[in-house]
């Protein structure tokens, strides 16, 4: 996935506001994500040591999406 401002891959985004960017995408009726529970990023973006994985969508864990 690439940011639509600087066209890198999320990993590498230098905007300073795509976390606020991605975080309003969360429960967006028509976008799922795949983030960290722990510090709330899309999973691409997480430096977490031990990240625990689940969905942009509150009501939705990993094990209920197809991926």
């Amino acid at each position: 996935m690439q940011c639509g401002i600087c066209n890198n891959e999320l990993e590498k985004c230098t905007c300073p506001d795509i976390d606020e960017r991605m975080a309003n995408l969360r429960n967006d009726p028509y976008f799922i994500y795949k983030m960290c529970r722990t510090c709330g990023k899309h999973y691409a973006r997480c430096k977490c040591e031990k990240p625990d994985w689940t969905t942009s969508h509150d009501s939705k864990e990993l094990s209920d999406v197809d991926l």
